[in-house]
């Protein structure tokens, strides 16, 4: 897992392991708007419109408080569900404190 500390980092297609405000999970970067400026969106699910702003993600103020990159090899524990259709953010376990 690699952290995403900067704009550009993340491309199409790229797995991404989301810790969020509504818990942990995995998701594909579907499309990158913006690519390579302040207001760089990653959007995980289009037809429900949820991304996020890295600029937003860097200063703490998005829904995701963390992103990382996840490479092909690497293996996601389980109990951490896949962002799909029917698996939004709505379904999602709320964080344990």
């Amino acid at each position: 897992m690699k952290l995403i500390t900067k704009v550009g980092m993340v491309k199409k297609g790229d797995r991404l392991f989301l810790d969020t405000c509504y818990g942990y999970f995995v998701a594909h970067a579907k499309v990158i708007c913006f690519k390579g400026s302040d207001t760089e969106e990653v959007v995980i699910h289009k037809g429900e419109n949820h991304y996020f702003i890295m600029d937003m993600l860097f200063r703490g103020k998005s829904w995701v408080a963390e992103a990382f990159l996840l490479e092909r090899s690497e293996k996601v524990i389980t109990k951490y569900k896949y962002y799909k259709r029917g698996n939004g953010i709505k379904n999602l376990n709320k964080r344990e404190k």
